[in-house]
C-alpha cells in the first residue's frame, strides 16, 4: 500500500486517489489543496487545472505547466494553517510550504491559498506566494542527524553523501 504524497499518513488509494478519480469531490479547501499537491508529484496536469477556478484556468498554459512539473521533484508537504474552507464554507484559506529540489537546488514553495466553492466543489482560486528561496542551512548539519529535505534518512545517506 503506497502512502499518498501529501503525507496525510493514509494511503493514497483512501485519501487523494478518489478525487483524481472523480470518485469523489474533495470535502474541504484543505482536501483540495493536499489532492493538488498530490497532482504535481504525479504531474497530473489535467486535474490542478480543473481544481483551478475558471477565470484563473484561462490564463494557464497546460504545456508551460507540464514541462514544470516534469523538471521538478517533490520531497515533502508542510500544511501550516486552514482558515475556514469546511463542508459548510463557501471560501477557505490553506498557507502550506512545498519542498522541492529543481536542477539539483533545494526549494521552499511557501503560499497562502484562496479557494472558493462553487455548486458544491472546491476550486483553487490564488494564492500569495514569495519568490522560490534556496534552503541554506546556517549551521552544519552531524552526519547522523536527519537530513533538513525530510527524506526521513540520515544527512550522511542523503545530500551529505559524498559524490
Amino acid at each position: 500500500m503506497k502512502s499518498c504524497p501529501c503525507q496525510s499518513h493514509k494511503s493514497y488509494e483512501g485519501c487523494c486517489q478518489p478525487f483524481h478519480t472523480k470518485q469523489q469531490l474533495p470535502p474541504s479547501a484543505e482536501a483540495l489543496m493536499r489532492s493538488r499537491y498530490t497532482a504535481y508529484v504525479l504531474g497530473d496536469i489535467d486535474y490542478i487545472l480543473e481544481t483551478t477556478e475558471a477565470s484563473i484556468r484561462k490564463n494557464i498554459n497546460p504545456e508551460d505547466l507540464q514541462d514544470w512539473a516534469n523538471n521538478v521533484t517533490w520531497k515533502r508537504l508542510e500544511v501550516l494553517e486552514s482558515t475556514k474552507g469546511l463542508s459548510h464554507d463557501s471560501s477557505g484559506i490553506v498557507e502550506f510550504k512545498a519542498y522541492y529540489t529543481q536542477d539539483n537546488r533545494e526549494y521552499c514553495h511557501h503560499e497562502r491559498s484562496r479557494f472558493v466553492k462553487i455548486n458544491k466543489q472546491w476550486f483553487y482560486v490564488d494564492g500569495i506566494t514569495p519568490k522560490p528561496k534556496k534552503i541554506v542551512n546556517s549551521k552544519k548539519v552531524a552526519r547522523n542527524s536527519p537530513c533538513p529535505c525530510g527524506s526521513g534518512k540520515k544527512y550522511k545517506l542523503c545530500h551529505g553523501r559524498k559524490r
